[in-house]
């Protein structure tokens, strides 16, 4: 994935994390799993743990 592609991806992923945590307390792996299910199959515990 380019490097512009990646940053595009971070930033999504930063906001969806904070709209899931502005409704309800969630642990990562909580997170990962409901990206996941979402549609975000390549994310991994690591990128989530890094937001914050």
């Amino acid at each position: 994935m380019g490097t512009q592609m990646t940053e595009m991806l971070k930033g999504t992923l930063e906001g969806i994390v904070l709209a899931i945590l502005a409704r309800r307390s969630a642990y990562g792996y909580e997170i990962t799993a409901w990206l996941r299910d979402q549609g975000f199959s390549d994310i991994a515990e690591g990128t989530i743990y890094a937001l914050r």
